[in-house]
């Protein structure tokens, strides 16, 4: 695998090329993601999408430009090491939480009675 990482900086028409590079991405609200980042076409735009190594297996997010605080070239190694350092956490948790259903107008307790004849 071709690794864009040198003593010196490059210079190339992005629009030639594949983005394809072992990148340390920070987002804005403080995420910071390490893994291999590229680009694609989705959701009706181009988006990056980081493939973060968890030991066997990825887990890939995708962002949006505007989201970019800052994108560090680095060494698949690097990448590899500080994605092993922040382990993604699923977003069941935010699931988990207890909530009432939609009052749909049915009730199945005693109160009703009470209730009709209050009116």
């Amino acid at each position: 695998m071709k690794q864009n990482v040198g003593t010196e900086p490059q210079t190339s028409n992005a629009s030639e090329q594949e983005f394809r590079q072992w990148c340390i991405v920070e987002l804005m609200g403080h995420v910071r993601l390490a893994g291999l980042v590229t680009e694609e076409q989705r959701f009706g735009a181009t988006v990056g999408r980081v493939d973060i190594p968890q030991g066997d297996n990825w887990v890939t997010q995708y962002f949006g430009g505007s989201a970019i605080y800052c994108v560090t070239l680095t060494t698949e190694e690097i990448a590899r090491a500080d994605a092993n350092r922040s382990t993604m956490r699923p977003v069941v948790g935010l699931l988990a939480f207890h909530h009432e259903p939609p009052d749909d107008g049915y009730r199945d307790d005693e109160d009703d009675e009470d209730d009709d004849d209050a009116a």
